[in-house]
């Protein structure tokens, strides 16, 4: 995730070869049917978005155009926690309805 513009690694995220404390995933459904399964313990962050070519630390949020190519990013923290962070993205994030605000990063 340091190869992307404007997003910095935080001092208090897990990083390395470290693996997640806590078994977090996403389940992606369409109607009643279970159509991606993301484990988040895998990795110690993930980029979400719509660009192409993210390699393995990508989960594809599908191509509707409110979504942006570098939407978001999941990281991990070092106590287990995991982060939402909306990367500037042009038509924001939402948890629970609930904005997060550009930049900033929401448990």
């Amino acid at each position: 995730l340091a190869y992307l513009d404007g997003y910095k690694i935080p001092d208090w995220a897990l990083n390395g070869n470290a693996k997640p404390s806590v078994k977090w995933y996403i389940e992606v459904y369409k109607g009643d049917k279970q159509v991606h399964f993301v484990d988040l313990a895998s990795q110690t962050g993930f980029l979400m978005g719509r660009k192409q070519d993210l390699g393995t630390i990508c989960i594809d949020l599908g191509t509707h155009t409110t979504i942006s190519r570098e939407h978001a990013v999941l990281q991990h923290s070092f106590d287990g926690g995991l982060f939402l962070y909306d990367l500037d993205s042009s038509f924001g994030t939402r948890v629970n309805g609930l904005v997060v605000n550009p930049k900033t990063y929401r448990e």
